[in-house]
């Protein structure tokens, strides 16, 4: 057995009281920037707001 590397020998870090972070995985599919999500759930909740002041006017 060789000596190992530093990257070979650096130690994964904990996974915080047992909540797993993936940020850095590669996933196929699409891509969703958090920012359109945020701003869909805004124009969604606009529309409902306007449908349901017209339902009762």
């Amino acid at each position: 057995m060789g000596k190992k590397t530093r990257e070979e020998r650096a130690e994964l870090p904990p996974a915080r009281a047992g909540i797993l972070s993936f940020w850095d995985e590669e996933a196929p599919g699409y891509r969703v920037d958090p920012d359109h999500v945020i701003y869909a759930c805004f124009l969604i909740a606009a529309v409902l707001a306007i449908l349901h002041v017209m339902a009762y006017a």
